[in-house]
C-alpha cells in the first residue's frame, strides 16, 4: 500500500472533506481516499456501465465486461457518417 500525505489543505475543502465524511460515516481518510478512487477509476469499465445502464445488456457479450467486448459493441453501433449537403 502507498502512502499519500496533503499538506496547505484549504481549510474550506478540509471542512468539506469533514463533512462528507460525517454523512457517509466513515472517517475522513476513507472519505478522501473513496474520492481519489473514483477520480481515477477505469474509464473503460465506466463506459462499459453507461452504456449498460443506457442501452442493456449487449446480447453476444452480457457475461464478458472487458475492453475487447466493449470494442466490439462500440463498432457494431458505429453508423458511418454522411456528409450534409449544404446546396440543396
Amino acid at each position: 500500500m502507498a502512502y499519500l500525505s496533503l499538506s496547505k489543505l484549504d481549510d474550506r475543502v478540509y471542512a468539506q472533506l469533514r463533512m462528507r465524511s460525517l454523512e457517509h460515516h466513515v472517517s475522513i481518510e476513507e472519505e478522501a481516499k473513496r474520492i481519489i478512487s473514483a477520480a481515477v477509476s477505469d474509464v473503460s469499465e465506466s463506459l462499459y456501465t453507461a452504456f449498460e445502464r443506457c442501452f442493456g445488456h449487449y446480447s453476444n457479450h452480457a457475461e464478458t465486461e472487458d475492453e475487447e467486448s466493449l470494442e466490439e459493441m462500440m463498432r457494431a453501433l458505429r453508423v458511418p457518417h454522411q456528409p450534409i449537403d449544404l446546396l440543396s
